[in-house]
């Protein structure tokens, strides 16, 4: 019942294994013949010999082509701060201030209800002490202009007479 199991292990060779074997073996062989080293060799004083000539002394003194970079970086900032400089002190434009408009501009502005103004928002910006100078000045100029008006109005000859 049992059959001839005696010869069985967990190798087996694969099929065609040996096919070719013959040309692997030809082929390994033919190399085995092909020198290793190749045949350039340079002659022993050969590198001696170049040393003395002018030949290495210009291939050391030749230096590649370096663009420094800090040179270019100072000049680029140079020209953006001179085209800075210039631009300032030729861009004068006559720019509105309070200075330049007149009150009364501003007064019509604010007349003409162009601008939303309520008393409230003025007071918020005005402290009572500039409120108080305000109204004195304002009593100051009244007297003032009274005081011219009547000098350059009246005769001081009728007054004398009544």
């Amino acid at each position: 019942m049992q059959e001839n199991k005696q010869h069985t292990h967990g190798f087996k060779m694969p099929e065609g294994y040996l096919n070719n074997f013959e040309k692997d073996l030809a082929l390994k062989l033919k190399l085995e013949k092909i020198p290793s080293q190749t045949g350039f060799k340079a002659p022993n004083t050969y590198f001696e010999s170049i040393k003395g000539t002018n030949f290495t002394s210009e291939i050391l003194k030749t230096e590649p082509k370096v663009i420094n970079l800090r040179k270019l970086a100072l000049v680029g900032v140079s020209i953006a701060a001179c085209l800075a400089v210039i631009f300032t002190f030729t861009n004068n434009q006559n720019d509105a201030s309070l200075e330049t408009i007149a009150m009364t501009n501003i007064e019509d502005y604010i007349i003409s209800d162009n601008i939303s103004i309520s008393l409230d928002d003025i007071s918020a910006e005005i402290s009572d002490d500039e409120i108080e100078m305000l109204e004195i000045e304002d009593v100051l100029f009244q007297e003032t202009a009274l005081e011219e008006y009547l000098l350059e109005t009246i005769d001081t000859y009728t007054i004398i007479n009544e």
